[in-house]
């Protein structure tokens, strides 16, 4: 029986480093893939031959080599790098990461068949941010997602408007078809960054319009949330250290 957490391989790997088939032991013999493929284009059965595993099992794999990848990521023939991934029966919920700049939003996949892993749908971050940080509320079936203020992404606002940085909140009940419910601006051209969730709240790193700037870092502090109505959020309360603010 395959553990509870079953692993399935969410490519694409940056760090992933091909190793001589013969120190696999008992895993498959393949031989390895001829120029120009590489470890950005293996078949499952390459990625099992050349991946050590203890007490677990590669039983998918998937490139996610999107349309709503960057043109980078086109161009260089990358997959979608992700940051959190989240699965609830069956159905992944993955965050795009920015370094490489390949993905910026977050793909919602059916993996019931991790060999057929299938994308469903994509809600994509605000206009000039990254959302790698995602939370599930399986109860309420509520996607929440930070947005942080990142110049590399390849859709930035309208000259003269600000980004939006903050946190927003999904409706996947239908997976296939998410439908946005509300969002919470933490702080325009700002920094929100993770955090984490009860049934009510989201607790998150972010800035505020009081947080200086021109400080080392992001100068974030913790924003508290209260998402009981997701279409309405409300800031309830924030914390921060001496010297933080303005």
């Amino acid at each position: 029986m395959r553990m509870a957490l079953s692993f399935f391989l969410i490519a694409f790997l940056i760090f992933f480093m091909p190793v001589p088939a013969g120190s696999q032991g008992t895993a498959t013999q393949v031989e390895t893939p001829p120029p120009p493929a590489g470890v950005f284009n293996l078949t499952l059965q390459q990625t099992k031959a050349y991946s050590k595993s203890l007490n677990f099992e590669v039983v998918g794999h998937n490139y996610f080599k999107v349309e709503w990848r960057t043109p980078y990521a086109k161009l260089v023939g990358l997959g979608s790098g992700f940051n959190t991934p989240r699965v609830y029966d069956g159905i992944a919920y993955l965050g795009g990461y920015a370094g490489p700049p390949t993905l910026y939003g977050v793909i919602v996949a059916d993996v019931h068949d991790p060999e057929n892993i299938k994308p469903l749908a994509f809600i994509p971050c605000n206009a000039g941010a990254r959302c790698p940080y995602v939370r599930v509320n399986t109860k309420r079936q509520i996607l929440i997602g930070t947005h942080d203020t990142n110049t590399d992404n390849p859709v930035q606002p309208p000259a003269g408007q600000a980004v939006r940085a903050g946190v927003s909140f999904t409706d996947v009940s239908d997976p296939g078809n998410p439908k946005p419910l509300g969002f919470l601006l933490t702080r325009e051209n700002g920094a929100t960054h993770g955090f984490e969730i009860d049934d009510r709240y989201v607790y998150a790193c972010a800035n505020t319009p009081q947080s200086k700037t021109g400080v080392t870092g992001a100068n974030q502090e913790l924003v508290i949330v209260d998402y009981s109505d997701a279409r309405n959020p409300k800031l309830v309360s924030t914390l921060h250290i001496k010297g933080q603010h303005v």
